[in-house]
């Protein structure tokens, strides 16, 4: 049934037959939890976890390495600090990183993220439940790196290697304001990929990230958005060749809209905003005004 674990701390633990599960307040520092049978890691609120690896998994129908819960209405301000939530190598649809949910409504504080890295699942870090502080964050050989269901500001996220199809370095899965800063994907296989994706009307701002990709498969779409409510700024982003859309923004107004200062690699890209495509960066700044102060490299 796992280990229960009571404020301050614990060192240096190991439990291989469940989960570790924190009591409110709780700090624990370089710990093992491996093959837990539902989640290695339940996290209560005001807790601290600093170089904690959830290892393996025991799957049913889904599972989540690290989970917190609320069912009241209050906060949870929980810190993961150094900590990574990995399998085998092997993808698995099934497995996520940190997952959180609620099963009431309220303010469930803050979840903070610092140099944390997940590997082989559906999804990096994604809960409903809390605003989320992501910082550093490295994620492989999965689908989604951040699934956003509230306010998020992330700044350096670096997706890698390519597990599965449709891969998107965040998910945008509610009307929430999202700032996205220092995104790398140069080691990442685009298969099919949606880099920046929402079907909500989000608030989502990009800049100064790196839209390099190792290999192209697919149809692959830098930022996929389709909600007419949305809107969207980006700047001092690296756009390279080979994206088969760099906005896919047909059902976005054109007042939500805000490209400048970026870096295209060539004048050939496809560009689409407000039910209007254009097949050149020079039409595509003629046409409506954006990226005026951006540069096209050929």
């Amino acid at each position: 049934s796992g280990r229960t674990f009571p404020a301050p701390e614990l060192y240096a633990a190991v439990s291989e037959s469940g989960a570790i599960r924190l009591n409110d307040g709780a700090t624990i520092r370089h710990c093992l939890s491996e093959y837990g049978s539902s989640h290695n890691v339940y996290t209560g609120e005001n807790a601290t976890l600093r170089g904690v690896l959830a290892d393996q998994a025991h799957f049913d129908s889904n599972y989540n390495a690290f989970i917190y819960n609320k069912t009241v209405g209050t906060g949870l301000d929980i810190t993961y600090e150094d900590c990574a939530a990995q399998l085998d190598g092997t993808y698995d649809s099934a497995f996520s990183g940190w997952y959180g949910h609620v099963s009431t409504s309220g303010d469930f504080g803050a979840i903070t993220h610092t140099r944390c890295y997940a590997a082989d699942g559906n999804k990096g870090i994604s809960g409903a439940g809390a605003s989320a502080t992501i910082t550093d964050f490295y994620f492989s050989n999965g689908r989604v790196a951040v699934d956003v269901a509230k306010t998020a500001a992330i700044d350096g996220l670096q997706v890698a290697g390519g597990g599965a199809t449709a891969q998107r370095a965040i998910d945008v899965t509610a009307a929430v304001t999202v700032t996205l800063t220092n995104l790398d994907l140069t080691a990442a296989d685009a298969d099919s990929m949606l880099a920046i994706y929402s079907t909500q009307a989000a608030d989502i701002t990009v800049t100064n990230s790196d839209f390099t990709h190792s290999t192209v498969t697919g149809t692959n779409r830098m930022v996929y958005l389709t909600n007419g409510s949305a809107s969207f700024t980006a700047s001092g982003n690296t756009y390279p060749d080979g994206w088969a859309t760099i906005y896919f923004c047909s059902a976005l107004a054109a007042a939500n809209f805000s490209s400048d200062s970026n870096t295209f690699a060539d004048d050939t890209e496809n560009l689409r905003l407000d039910g209007t495509s254009y097949n050149t960066v020079s039409d595509w700044q003629s046409g409506t005004g954006e990226d005026a102060n951006s540069t096209v490299l050929a």
